[in-house]
């Protein structure tokens, strides 16, 4: 079953790009997208440990993060294709 987890990091964990292309080759990562600063959500199939222990192979263990599933109960002011993923569990397709 997909799951939404919201992965928030410090600056000393890396800088976007680098934690962008750890993620994108991710085997736990179905997909992912990102719109504030320091946090990415990700849809995968996996717990938050099988998450954390591939992350933290590719990554190692430098600054502080953590995956946080996020469940029905969400409300706030996003974008609509964040939305859109959170509640689909997919990216929005292209119009």
């Amino acid at each position: 079953m997909k799951k939404v987890y919201l992965f928030i990091y410090n600056d000393e964990t890396g800088t976007r790009e680098e934690l962008k292309a750890i993620i994108s080759i991710m085997n736990t990562v179905l997909t992912w997208r990102f719109d504030m600063p320091h946090s990415f959500y990700i849809i995968s199939e996996n717990s938050a440990i099988e998450l954390y222990d591939e992350f933290t192979k590719a990554h190692g263990i430098k600054g502080r993060y953590m995956f946080i599933e996020c469940t029905d109960n969400k409300q706030g002011q996003m974008l609509p294709d964040t939305w859109y993923l959170l509640n689909n569990k997919q990216l929005k397709p292209k119009s």
